[in-house]
């Protein structure tokens, strides 16, 4: 007898939420996956006291908190 062809975790999620183009890889909705990544940047970064925080990175989480629509905490 021959086995049916499963889906994959990716497949699967996909199949899902379609409408959910990039995130969908990762099993979270679009906004959780951004507030995770904006978070974990603000949390690495937010000891950094005494010296320049590094522009690029502040750029993006800034970006990441417009997208979701959030200002500075």
């Amino acid at each position: 007898m021959a086995r049916k062809p499963t889906m994959n975790f990716a497949q699967s999620v996909s199949a899902q939420r379609p409408d959910e183009a990039w995130s969908s890889l990762t099993g979270l909705p679009e906004d959780r996956l951004m507030a995770t990544l904006g978070s974990n940047l603000r949390d690495v970064y937010q000891a950094v006291t005494d010296a320049v925080q590094p522009s690029d990175l502040m750029r993006l989480a800034a970006m990441i908190d417009d997208r979701r629509g959030q200002t500075k905490r």
